[in-house]
């Protein structure tokens, strides 16, 4: 699979559920690795156990279906792991890497997807994902209700703003820590550009605490603590 940066495919972002099928068997680690290496971000996530309200309510654009009331005994039948996904055109390629939704299809036409590689048949497939961004951001909702959902920028603008706005700074970091060699071995070395780069901050908040302020404090805590009788 290609990863498409441009102007055409910007970042956007998809909702994955790792099914009772593929949490039973323990699949979990190696789909996130999956997920991982094809260049997916998660920036949310979270266990759930769905119960059967939750289901039918997620799933009622299938309520109509023959095969709903198995779908929904299947997804309450144990606990799910959900990820909010980010990356360039994220819904497109992320049903790529999932695969034909039948594993079984899957295995033909495309061996090595997730459902190819991790699912058993239709049903249970052993992960969802969204059909396009507009219904994405919808079950992105459903589960993470306090999720900000904004434009992500794309590999080129992160490009620009490191080079603009962090470059700068992290360069005089490392000159000043060549200069002073304050340790000799790299996690110390890390611990003193981290406290460097906290410290040299330009964007750091000033506090000042005005001397009045301070002292009505103080005095506010000088006094005694008053006791109330319990009723």
């Amino acid at each position: 699979m290609v990863r498409i940066t441009s102007a055409l495919f910007p970042m956007d972002s998809t909702l994955c559920i790792i099914k009772p099928d593929a949490m039973r068997v323990g699949y979990k680690s190696a789909i996130c690795h999956m997920i991982h290496i094809f260049g997916f971000n998660v920036i949310a996530e979270g266990r759930f156990k769905f119960t059967r309200v939750r289901a039918e309510q997620f799933y009622q654009a299938h309520a109509k279906m023959p095969y709903f009331e198995t779908l929904i005994r299947f997804m309450i039948s144990r606990s799910v792991h959900v990820m909010v996904l980010v990356r360039d055109n994220c819904c497109r390629a992320f049903r790529a890497l999932l695969g034909p939704k039948d594993s079984n299809r899957a295995r033909r036409e495309a061996p090595q997807t997730i459902r190819a590689i991790y699912g058993i048949d239709g049903r249970m497939n052993a992960i969802h994902g969204s059909d396009n961004p507009t219904l994405a951001e919808k079950e992105i909702k459903f589960f993470f209700p306090t999720v900000i959902l904004e434009p992500y920028p794309s590999s080129t603008e992160a490009i620009e703003y490191f080079k603009l706005n962090l470059q700068p700074i992290l360069l005089k970091g490392l000159t000043a820590m060549a200069k002073l060699k304050p340790a000799s071995d790299t996690i110390n070395a890390v611990r003193w550009l981290a406290t460097w780069l906290h410290d040299n901050n330009p964007r750091l908040p000033l506090i000042c605490v005005c001397h009045e302020a301070k002292e009505a404090f103080s005095k506010k805590q000088e006094k005694p603590i008053m006791e109330f009788p319990f009723f």
